[in-house]
C-alpha cells in the first residue's frame, strides 16, 4: 500500500494494484485524514453476512436515516461512494471492471469464519453476472497475524470453517491470520492471486496512524475503507 495526498481528504492509504485499474477510486483513511465519511454510504455493521445492494435509481445519501444492517455493500451506481468502518477487522474492496460493480466488505473474525467475502463474490456472480477471473481486490489496513492473539474457542471456529491453515502458533495462545483466510475465500471461487492486493498495514502495530480497538479499546475511532465507480 502507499500513502497518497488527496485535496479534500488529506493523507490516505491506497492499493498500488487498484490504482492501476481504470474506472474506480478508492482509499483507506488514516487518523489525520479529513472528510473521511462525509459522502461515503456505510451500513450498520453487525458482524453478520447480510449483503446490501445499491443499484441504479437508488442513490444513497448521508441523511441521518437509520442504516440497514449489513456487512457488505455492493454498488453499480457511478459516483456513489460505499465503504466500511474498521479498527482491526479486515476491510475488503472488490471491483469487476467488466460488469462495473464494486463492493466493500467488513470481515471481522466472525464474518471471516462465515466466509463473508466468498458470499459477497457469489452474490456478485449471481446478481450481476460477474466472472471471478475479472475481479480485482484489496485487503485494507487491519490486524496482522503477529498481533492477533485469540482464545482456543475462536481458533476452533476457524477449524470448523476449514481454515485450520490460518491458525498460527504465536506463543501461549494461538494467533489467527485473517488476511490469509480472506484471500483463500477469493481464490476458492477463482479470483486470480495476482488480482489480489494483500499488503495491508497492521492497525495494532501502527496505531499511531490507524485506529486499533484491540490496543485502544472499543470506543476508539474507526478507519474508513471506501470505493466508488468513477462518475
Amino acid at each position: 500500500m502507499q500513502i497518497s495526498k488527496w485535496a479534500d481528504r488529506g493523507e490516505v492509504f491506497q492499493s498500488q494494484l487498484l490504482l492501476q485499474q481504470q474506472g474506480i477510486e478508492h482509499y483507506s483513511t488514516m487518523r489525520q485524514s479529513e472528510n473521511a465519511m462525509t459522502d461515503v454510504w456505510m451500513p450498520h455493521q453487525v458482524h453478520g453476512t447480510r449483503i446490501y445492494d445499491i443499484e441504479q435509481g437508488l442513490v444513497m445519501t448521508d441523511d441521518g436515516a437509520e442504516r440497514p444492517e449489513a456487512d457488505a455493500v455492493v454498488c453499480t451506481v457511478a459516483g456513489q461512494w460505499i465503504g466500511v468502518r474498521t479498527a482491526d477487522c479486515v476491510p475488503v474492496l472488490l471491483f469487476d471492471p467488466v460488469k462495473h460493480v464494486v463492493a466493500a466488505v467488513h470481515a471481522g473474525w466472525r464474518g471471516t469464519v462465515q466466509h463473508i467475502v466468498r458470499r459477497t463474490l457469489d452474490h456478485m456472480a449471481d446478481r450481476y453476472g460477474c466472472q471471478m477471473t475479472d475481479v480485482w481486490a484489496m485487503i485494507g489496513p487491519s490486524i496482522s497475524p503477529d498481533a492477533y492473539e485469540v482464545g482456543p474457542e475462536v481458533a476452533e471456529q476457524f477449524v470448523q470453517a476449514d481454515r485450520a491453515a490460518c491458525i498460527v502458533a504465536g506463543g501461549v495462545r494461538p494467533h489467527i491470520d485473517l488476511w490469509q483466510s480472506n484471500v483463500m475465500d477469493m481464490m476458492e471461487v477463482d479470483v486470480p492471486l495476482d488480482h489480489i492486493d494483500c499488503s495491508p498495514i497492521c492497525t495494532y502495530q501502527h496505531s499511531d496512524v490507524l485506529y486499533s480497538a484491540r490496543r485502544e479499546g472499543i470506543g476508539t475511532g474507526r478507519n474508513v475503507t471506501a470505493i466508488r465507480l468513477k462518475p
